[in-house]
């Protein structure tokens, strides 16, 4: 890991192409999701974990995400970058294994820190959470190198595109967040009563500001040379300081 005072690098550069190959592809984590040895749960706690609604979107978002990777993986034609982009659709892939094994094992029905569940439980997803750190990472580099490599003149339709990419994403999860659970009413509404679901009181204010000090703390363990995303960041920070404590 460097430090904060790490030296710049020259996006698009050779030393930009190898820093971002090497990083993702030296930083992965081999586990296999079948071999894992689940946590037993009182059945308060798997009654917890079964109620939650978002396991058939979870998994069939990481079933989509593996195969749009691996298609991209085919169009790179930098072999080191395309062996990360590939470990990548690899690493998303095992993620939608390890919640077929999750849901076989707590019965859990899909189609196809505190009072939470326990430190074993959590513990099991804590390197999948820090693959989708890296995952973010490799994007915001990769995307921003390869646009570095095209002529001037396709640069901003290659910037509309991923704008529209991003645009289609947020209008995604909205969509998402407002199928999930019935009326706003309802106490099945899971965007309404989550903090009811996990145990733990839950405000707006404090939810950014774990999101803000998580992603200092997992982007905050690779080369500091490289990317790091910046527009839900900035929006975050803003919303953070904006908000009353209470909200």
């Amino acid at each position: 890991m460097m430090s904060a005072a790490a030296p710049t690098i020259q996006i698009g550069s050779q030393q930009h192409r190898q820093i971002l190959a090497r990083f993702f592809l030296d930083s992965h984590v081999d586990f296999v999701p079948e071999s894992i040895v689940w946590p037993k749960l009182a059945e308060p706690s798997r009654a917890r974990l079964t109620a939650l609604p978002f396991w058939q979107e979870a998994m069939a978002t990481e079933n989509i995400t593996s195969n749009t990777v691996a298609a991209a993986a085919r169009l790179e034609p930098d072999p080191e970058i395309r062996k990360a982009i590939e470990m990548q659709g690899f690493e998303e892939n095992r993620h939608a294994r390890l919640l077929v094994a999750l849901t076989s094992h707590y019965r859990i029905k899909v189609d196809m820190p505190p009072r939470y569940f326990g430190r074993e439980l959590i513990a099991i997803f804590e390197p999948v959470v820090q693959e989708e750190a890296r995952h973010i990472l490799f994007f915001v580099n990769w995307v921003k190198y390869r646009r570095s490599q095209l002529p001037w003149w396709k640069r901003p339709a290659f910037r509309l595109r991923c704008a529209w990419i991003i645009l289609k994403q947020v209008a995604s999860r909205i969509k998402t967040a407002r199928t999930m659970g019935g009326a706003s009413d309802s106490s099945d509404n899971f965007m309404m009563s989550a903090h009811q679901e996990v145990g733990e009181s839950v405000t707006l204010n404090s939810l950014l500001k774990v999101c803000l000090s998580e992603n200092e703390r997992r982007m905050g363990q690779y080369d500091a040379r490289l990317l790091r995303p910046r527009l839900v960041p900035v929006l975050a920070k803003f919303a953070y300081r904006v908000l009353p404590a209470g909200i």
